[in-house]
């Protein structure tokens, strides 16, 4: 059991990580690109580009959420 705790506090901190380092990504992308700051930053740009679609707007589930929930109001 206090393993396991240790174990997703370690996961939960490398993600907080991920997470700081894709906002500074983002901030900076127009001074030096993206290529260049993740392969700095070591996070893929996939990692990059998805943590932008979660962060800049709705997922793709909420988003087909709205359009069931419009359609049923047509």
């Amino acid at each position: 059991p206090q393993q396991h705790d240790r174990a997703a506090v370690r996961r939960q901190q490398r993600q907080d990580s991920r997470s700081l380092r894709c906002e500074f990504i983002d901030a900076e992308k127009t001074t030096y690109g993206v290529r260049r700051l993740c392969r700095v930053l070591q996070v893929s740009k996939t990692t990059f580009y998805a943590w932008a679609a979660r962060a800049g707007g709705p997922t793709i589930h909420e988003v087909a959420r709205h359009v069931e929930v419009a359609r049923q109001r047509e």
